[in-house]
């Protein structure tokens, strides 16, 4: 639907404009571009807060099962300050994503006006007559645009990956991106979880105790505090 909607709109604007119409076009095909890195940028931002969490939300589980050693060898002060460090990483990236969030949230509400002015100082130079009907339905056209400007970027993020799902009307707007952005890197995890090797059953092998004097032997284990 949306090369519909696109082909609608200025074919709107084409009949009020005439060739003026071309510039709110190519306005709108700007704002549409610049709005694709945000939206690359913002999944990145929600992959890196989701990452923050869970090194958060291991450590803590760890100190919490173990607050008896740490307490007896006082080492809680150590800990605390790492689950700091922890935190304060985490609401970097989520300080980032907010800021994002807001510079697409100032766009989306300002692409209107920032077209209309394009088109309509565009026309004033090339001494395009504009009457109140013209205004008015150009003005309507724009704003109508708002949505497929910020809907282009998920799409491209859907056909890229051939991952399209058609299932009745899809809502674009823009306080759902983040939401959006969210679901996509969960569903990258849970995809990535799911394609991991499966473990090896003779990965651990049982050893009666009468042929060994350890009771565990690991073989180029990783270990890390």
């Amino acid at each position: 639907m949306l090369p519909i909607q696109l082909s609608l709109a200025f074919y709107v604007l084409h009949q009020n404009l005439g060739i003026g119409a071309w510039i709110g076009l190519a306005a709108t095909m700007a704002i549409m571009a610049c709005n694709i890195p945000l939206t690359r940028m913002q999944k990145r931002l929600q992959a890196k807060i989701m990452d923050a969490k869970d090194n958060r939300m291991k450590s803590t589980t760890e100190v919490l099962r173990s607050m008896k050693i740490l307490k007896l060898q006082a080492w809680d002060m150590q800990y605390f300050k790492m689950l700091e460090a922890l935190l304060e990483e985490e609401f970097n990236w989520i300080w980032r994503s907010e800021r994002l969030t807001a510079i697409k949230t100032f766009i989306f509400w300002g692409s209107p006006a920032f077209i209309s002015s394009i088109t309509f100082g565009s026309c004033i130079l090339m001494g395009i007559p504009m009457t109140a009907r013209t205004v008015l339905s150009a003005l309507a056209t724009f704003r109508m645009l708002q949505d497929p400007i910020f809907a282009l970027p998920d799409l491209l993020s859907v056909f890229a990956q051939g991952n399209v799902f058609l299932n009745g009307k899809q809502s674009v707007d823009h306080r759902l991106a983040k939401t959006r952005a969210q679901g996509k890197v969960s569903a990258d995890r849970v995809v990535k979880y799911l394609q991991e090797e499966e473990l090896k059953y003779d990965a651990v092998t049982e050893v009666p105790r009468d042929n060994t004097g350890y009771d565990v032997e690991i073989d180029h284990g990783i270990f890390s505090c």
